[in-house]
Order: C-alpha cells, then sequence, then structure tokens
C-alpha cells in the first residue's frame, strides 16, 4: 500500500502544469486531457516504484532463505543457495 502515497501526487501536480491548462483552455474534454496528458505523463513513477517494489521483495527473500526462515532447500533461491555455498567462500574467499 506504500506504493500508492507515492503515485497518488503525480498525476495532481501533472494537473497543474501549462499543458494541461492549454488543453482546458482549449475546450478539449476532460476524457481526452486525462488519457493523453496525465496518465502518460504519470506512467513513470509507477513503473520506477514497481522496479524498486520487485528488487525489495527480492532481496528480502534472499535474506530470509539465506537464514533459513524462507522457502525450504529443494527449491533452488538465491537465498538458499548462498545459505549452500557459504562454507565453500570461507575456505577460498577468492572465489
Amino acid at each position: 500500500m506504500h506504493g500508492a502515497r507515492h503515485t497518488q501526487p503525480e498525476p495532481l501536480s501533472i494537473r497543474e502544469r501549462d499543458y494541461v491548462a492549454a488543453a482546458e483552455a482549449g475546450d478539449v474534454s476532460h476524457f481526452r486531457i486525462i488519457f493523453k496528458h496525465i496518465l502518460p505523463n504519470s506512467v513513470a513513477p509507477v513503473i520506477a516504484q514497481s522496479a524498486l517494489s520487485m528488487s525489495y521483495a527480492v532481496l528480502t527473500e534472499a535474506a530470509l532463505g539465506f537464514i533459513g526462515v524462507g522457502v525450504q532447500p529443494p527449491t533452488p533461491t538465491w537465498g538458499n543457495m548462498l545459505q549452500q555455498s557459504f562454507p565453500m567462500l570461507e575456505q577460498q574467499p577468492l572465489l
């Protein structure tokens, strides 16, 4: 739900920009303003927030798998692979 706090103000700030005001002054319908001006310019922050959220989820799963709380060992995950290779890394730190 934290993504909504970051993406909700973006359309509100876009609505205040000059090109939206010019479209409103040009008697363009609200539907056209939303789909031609506001939505295309609001997509980039949503994509960036989604990418950051996915990377956070992957790192969290890897950390939980490494300490043994995540998915159980027959399933290959980054955390399980790191946990299984950790003794080798202690013996051969240059690997």
